[in-house]
């Protein structure tokens, strides 16, 4: 406090800012600086890796496109529903090339020398970067273990439809259709307004010691919106099963209704592939502590769980061995980072 002239009155200075707020101001001045760096290099090398990893999956919608007359909506959603897929793999690299990157730059400018001179030690240059590393450890967790589940199982049973509606269009009248597994159909007429189809014989492969043949007035084919699982149903059918080695034990069966499920070629197999991962991840839980059920299936369900952990620990692995590696480059700048990164990518 300072006496005013003429007066017996204290005047006080203003407060000085506190030490400690100004303390933090220039901390995250470097924080933020590191953060702003890394984001563009981030949001580039994630596309870029993005793109070419979609690029298998264009390819396939345009087979689909052609063979199937797939519409533009479920074309996006073949995209939409399988983008979780690829950007849990992406993340990580975008993580690794940002990381690596923005600390080879820092080091091939002398700006890690600078900042050393000035007191500032290489930990609180790391914080930053290493923070980021485990930010997006968590955002690439959170899409293994709640979204791609649930991702999954919606692209099962878009595929099942796609692949039921490509083989429902390519049934022509009186044309043997051999696109069913284990099923020979012939169809006489087809009602364009109802799609029914009329005059339906069907031959059963699947038995080895019989043959079967099924006649029926009237078929339908329809799905199964839970399952995804296709129909075929019959009404008015008649079975005649017959013993080619024993000709005198013919038998034939009438059914009002008759339903059999049919299966495309690639439709069971891809069901085989994906049943683990489109499972959530508390009943995989479940599912690896139980023990009533079989050795590979809780085998399956405890490599499910280790992926899911594994694949988005690998952002927060690569900021920790991206920082050391930018570090040590002093020359490099950028092309040895990007040069890095691609060989640990691999």
């Amino acid at each position: 406090p300072l006496p005013v002239a003429g007066s017996l009155h204290w005047q006080r200075r203003p407060a000085p800012l506190p030490w400690l707020a100004m303390r933090r101001v220039r901390r995250f001045i470097l924080f933020r600086s590191l953060l702003r760096e890394m984001l563009p290099t981030f949001v580039l090398a994630a596309g870029v890796t993005t793109f070419l990893l979609l690029v298998n999956a264009l390819f396939k919608l345009a087979d689909l496109f052609i063979s199937h007359s797939l519409s533009s909506r479920d074309a996006l959603s073949f995209v939409l529903l399988g983008l979780p897929h690829v950007v849990v793999l992406t993340i990580p690299i975008g993580a690794l090339f940002a990381v690596l990157m923005t600390a080879g730059r820092l080091s091939a400018d002398s700006e890690l020398i600078a900042l050393h001179s000035c007191g500032v030690p290489l930990s609180r240059v790391a914080r930053p970067l290493l923070a980021a590393g485990f930010a997006l450890f968590v955002l690439d967790l959170a899409l293994t273990t709640m979204v791609m589940p649930p991702a999954n199982r919606a692209l099962g049973r878009l595929t099942l439809r796609v692949a039921l509606s490509g083989a429902k269009a390519s049934i022509e009248p009186r044309v043997f259709i051999e696109e069913f597994s284990g099923l020979v159909l012939y169809v006489d007429r087809i009602d364009l307004e109802s799609g029914r189809w009329n005059g339906v014989l069907l031959f059963d492969q699947t038995a080895t010691t019989d043959e079967v043949l099924v006649t029926a007035d009237i078929g339908e084919l329809s799905t199964d919106p839970r399952t995804g699982a296709a129909w075929l149903t019959l009404r008015d059918a008649v079975t005649h099963r017959l013993q080619p080695d024993r000709p005198d034990k013919y038998n034939t069966n009438i059914n009002t209704l008759m339903q059999i499920r049919l299966e495309t070629p690639g439709s069971n197999a891809g069901l085989r592939k994906v049943g683990v991962r489109e499972t959530d991840t508390r009943e995989l839980l479940a599912r690896f502590t139980d023990p009533q059920l079989k050795a590979v299936e809780r085998l399956d369900a405890r490599v499910e769980i280790h992926k899911r952990i594994a694949i988005p620990a690998a952002a927060l692995l690569f900021a920790f061995v991206g920082f050391p590696l930018g570090v040590r480059n002093r020359r490099g700048g950028r092309s040895f980072g990007l040069t890095v990164s691609a060989l640990l990518v691999v």
